[in-house]
């Protein structure tokens, strides 16, 4: 009996977590029954069964770390579809222990159940593979540096550096800030490590960066169009149609492996032209772009479906619009971000004041990213997706934070009236 109870009381301690993954897990394979179509997996698996051929990629347009990671469920007979449960599974562990190293309990419990509140988080999850990988990556790195672990945090930001490309200004950043913290050079390993990769990618796709669509994408972000389509439409979707973006039309050449480096280049060159000709209209729409990332109230592309600009760009064509449940699954979303963008307002506001008490808690790390990436964010565009996973991990220190500050008035206001 007392053994019972002794192992009852084991189990009892981790059901805040066990309730999580169980409900994370019966809404993703319900939206896959649903829509089993929906699965964002094709390009990694291409990838992967291009390595499982001992082939080296011949595009580097998309990085390399997803296939990687994918690689072993298909070499067993699983599938993307495994590798997307494990690895989302993997990442709700990772981050439930984050959350459990946070000392005030209440805070560290509404930490954990949050994940299940942001929307658009699932919605990433079925049709985005590398959303996954991305969580994964970033709650296994981010677990080892609470725990600090510098050099399998190194490791960890390399892994996630492969998997979404902005990442490596994400760990860049991470390791640059704890050697000036702690003056010790270990913690600069991870930068240290990705000069091989960057090497190994010059040699094989003559581009050192983890994947070849930076250019196009600041091409996008820098177009003289880009304020008639942000942040109501798609951006890729709306310059889509031929004479307005195609390599063959802007530059003469197809986009084959082999042409993948130099294409990136000319995309490169051409927005950064476009900013050239007209600062203002840059540093306008720079304001607007941080606005968006800091503090979106809608996903951004606001409008789901396929529009775009027709040829000669005079008029906007409308192909489809979805509605329906996606309006529900964003009013939802909404109401999640007027929460969390006020307790991230009260959070920055707090940190300005007290930055002292930033730097001494050890989760303050977590709100770091989403700062870290927005350069890339300024030269290119801030749609909702490449934040998700940032906001989802910024929840604890949020908390930490807007707690702390809630905590200071309190006390400041039951001195004064003694």
């Amino acid at each position: 009996m007392v053994n019972e109870y002794a192992r009852w009381s084991g189990v009892r301690q981790y059901l805040p977590e066990i309730t999580v993954l169980l409900l994370i897990n019966a809404a993703v394979i319900g939206a896959v029954l649903v829509n089993p179509f929906a699965l964002g997996l094709d390009f990694w698996a291409v990838k992967a069964a291009e390595i499982a051929s001992f082939h080296i990629p011949g595009s580097n347009f998309y990085p390399i770390g997803p296939a990687l990671l994918c690689l072993p469920f298909f070499l067993v007979g699983l599938g993307s579809l495994g590798a997307l449960f494990f690895y989302l599974n993997a990442g709700v562990v990772l981050y439930a222990l984050i959350c459990r190293r946070i000392e005030d309990r209440l805070i560290a419990r509404i930490a954990l159940f949050s994940i299940l509140l942001n929307p658009y988080f699932f919605w990433l999850v079925v049709s985005s593979h590398d959303c996954v990988l991305q969580f994964f990556t970033l709650s296994l790195a981010f677990y080892l540096l609470i725990e600090a672990r510098p050099v399998l945090f190194a490791l960890a930001g390399i892994l996630a550096a492969t998997v979404r490309s902005t990442d490596l200004f994400v760990f860049g950043g991470l390791a640059i800030l704890m050697f000036a913290m702690w003056r010790k050079s270990i913690w600069l390993l991870s930068p240290a490590l990705y000069l091989f990769v960057a090497f190994g990618n010059l040699a094989l796709y003559d581009s050192p960066s983890p994947s070849t669509n930076g250019g196009y994408n600041i091409f996008l972000g820098q177009h003289p169009l880009f304020a008639v389509a942000y942040p109501s439409y798609d951006i890729d979707q709306f310059f889509e149609t031929k004479g307005l973006s195609s390599p063959e039309h802007l530059f003469g050449m197809h986009r084959t492996p082999q042409t993948e480096a130099e294409l990136d280049t000319r995309y490169r060159e051409m927005g950064f032209s476009f900013a050239k000709d007209d600062p203002v209209r840059a540093a306008q729409n720079a304001l607007s772009k941080a606005a968006l990332w800091l503090f979106n109230f809608q996903k951004v592309p606001e409008v789901s479906g396929k529009i775009y600009l027709e040829e000669g760009g005079h008029s906007i064509a409308i192909e489809s619009l979805r509605g329906g449940k996606l309006l529900l699954g964003q009013m939802a979303y909404t109401l999640y971000k007027f929460v969390y963008n006020i307790l991230f307002a009260v959070t920055i506001f707090y940190v300005c004041l007290r930055p002292s008490d930033f730097l001494s808690e050890r989760h303050f790390f977590l709100i770091l990213p989403v700062f870290f990436v927005l350069p890339v964010v300024l030269l290119s565009f801030p749609d909702t997706r490449f934040k998700i996973v940032y906001e989802v991990m910024a929840v604890p220190a949020i908390l930490l934070f807007a707690f702390r500050a809630a905590a200071q008035i309190v006390n400041r206001e039951s001195a004064n009236r003694e």
